[in-house]
């Protein structure tokens, strides 16, 4: 739109791939944070510190001009899916205690 193009700051000409729904840099470091956040139960301070570099990965995607926010927050939620079930598998399947939740 050219009334609000001279207000954002916009780094790439293209929002989004070709055939590309959700972002898989959300969908990664979502997971990895959920993931270690169970792993490291009992260190709080690593949890969020984990957490907020999951959440500024997520948004420098919509930062730079690549994703939308709705492509955010699916890839978002694919990693934290994704990662609650390797851990319930772990739990389950494994015998591994290092994951209750």
């Amino acid at each position: 739109d050219e009334q609000i193009s001279l207000l954002s700051r916009i780094v790439s000409n293209q929002c989004g791939g070709k055939f590309s729904f959700f972002s898989a840099h959300a969908s990664n470091s979502f997971a990895l944070a959920t993931f270690f956040s169970f792993l490291f139960k009992n260190l709080k301070y690593l949890r969020i510190i984990v957490l907020f570099l999951a959440i500024l990965i997520a948004y420098s995607r919509i930062y730079i001009g690549v994703h939308y926010p709705l492509d955010v927050i699916t890839g978002a939620s694919v990693g934290l899916i994704i990662s609650i079930t390797y851990i319930h598998f772990l739990n389950k399947y494994l015998k591994n205690r290092f994951f209750i939740y």
